[in-house]
């Protein structure tokens, strides 16, 4: 993760929410990876990924909870455990939260824009039954 990254997260954090923020639409580019298989199952070929201004701020806003959640988009486009369509541009990549939360997953949604550029648009917690309602494109054997 790059520290300007990480910097602006927590200038983000100190803004109160609702609080409008200049160039809301500015790539901000994370440095990030994602797993080969992740690029097989969207169809597309090494792109960037990035973050707007505003999805990064959007994250921030949540508190500890988008702390949390922000540490682990590394972990989750690395290493996902299923990859789901949420619409023609938007993916949703999941990973197991953990045997303490069973049944929760870490998602990552990102955005495939024109320029080929990949946007992640937020993260959340979600449980199995909301995932239910996507179509799977790719997951581990063990899922």
């Amino acid at each position: 993760m790059s520290s300007v990254l990480l910097f602006l997260f927590e200038e983000f954090q100190k803004i109160p929410k609702g609080v409008l923020i200049d160039r809301p639409d500015e790539l901000v580019e994370t440095g990030f990876s994602m797993n080969e298989t992740i690029w097989h199952a969207i169809h597309e070929a090494g792109a960037g990924v990035f973050f707007t201004r505003r999805t990064l701020k959007h994250l921030a806003e949540k508190g500890s909870e988008g702390t949390i959640l922000f540490s682990s988009i590394p972990h989750v486009l690395t290493y996902p455990d299923i990859v789901y369509r949420g619409n023609n541009v938007r993916i949703l990549i999941a990973k197991l939260s953990g045997v303490e939360k069973e049944g929760e997953f870490y998602v990552v949604v990102i955005e495939r824009t024109s320029s080929q550029a990949i946007i992640i648009i937020t993260s959340f917690i979600a449980k199995e039954k909301y995932l239910k309602n996507f179509e799977i494109l790719w997951r581990t054997a063990a899922s």
